[in-house]
């Protein structure tokens, strides 16, 4: 009888035991739903802040181009000298093509594919932005 009056008992603590270790696990992966929550949240407002970015430095871009005007000299057939006026959107196409930058950064944000490089390129984009403001 008193063999399984020890039994009992040390069942018992176990069960106290793992009772603990439950509500402690509960507890973990309360916080780690939290963390990985708010880790969400928080790569979905970079990924509207990088959109924005990249909205808004197209608009600049594309009246700048409308804005610019370049005159071109070109010699013409007698060797006159002659003025030709190249619209800032067939300008802007070459510069693009000329800025080695690759897709569009809404497109690797639809990808899930948010890197260093284009963390630094909407950097650069903010920073040219400014530049055209003070301008």
């Amino acid at each position: 009888a008193n063999g399984m009056l020890n039994r009992n008992n040390e069942i018992a603590g176990l069960q106290k035991e793992l009772e603990t270790c439950t509500l402690g696990t509960v507890g973990v992966q309360s916080l780690l739903e939290v963390g990985i929550q708010s880790m969400s949240d928080k790569t979905c407002e970079l990924g509207q802040v990088i959109a924005s970015v990249e909205n808004l430095y197209e608009r600049f871009e594309e009246q700048r181009a409308r804005r610019k005007k370049v005159v071109v000299h070109h010699q013409q057939q007698g060797g006159a000298v002659g003025n030709g006026i190249v619209d800032g959107a067939q300008l802007q196409g070459h510069e693009k093509s000329n800025a080695g930058g690759g897709g569009a950064i809404g497109d690797n944000i639809a990808n899930g594919k948010i890197t260093v490089g284009r963390i630094q390129q909407v950097i650069d984009k903010l920073d040219r932005i400014t530049e055209y403001m003070i301008d």
